[in-house]
């Protein structure tokens, strides 16, 4: 069964190396920025919202664990206050292209609704950058 683990340094490192490029290329690809202002806008905004990294309070980064406890992916969630409740709003979910469609994103949301609730938190959403 897929589970969630809290995230390492090393794999918080290699997440972010990662994401950066991707939430750039995303902006691109939506007429939102230009390609050469991309990347430094996309550091910009990962160091607005996580200036101590994987370390900022009320954002939960988890690895994504197989049956094996392998690694297989990761899980990002801040805690968002909406209509007076405490919500997961959940920033990232990626598995890894050799792990994908076997069902790890799926159960990685299941494992979420435990998570959430152990802050006290009332429910989940998807949020976007």
């Amino acid at each position: 069964m897929t589970s969630l683990r809290r995230i390492d340094e090393s794999e918080f490192v290699v997440w972010k190396d990662q994401a950066i490029p991707a939430y750039a290329s995303d902006k691109v690809a939506s007429g939102q920025w230009s390609h050469e202002a991309s990347l430094e806008l996309s550091r910009k905004e990962f160091e607005e919202l996580l200036p101590q990294d994987h370390q900022n309070p009320d954002n939960h980064f988890f690895t994504i664990l197989d049956e094996q406890f392998n690694a297989v992916g990761t899980l990002w969630f801040a805690v968002k206050v909406k209509f007076a409740s405490r919500i997961a709003y959940v920033f990232d979910v990626g598995v890894f292209p050799r792990h994908q469609r076997k069902g790890h994103a799926f159960h990685a949301f299941l494992g979420l609704e435990s998570e959430v609730q152990k802050p006290g938190l009332s429910g989940i959403a998807k949020a976007r950058l």
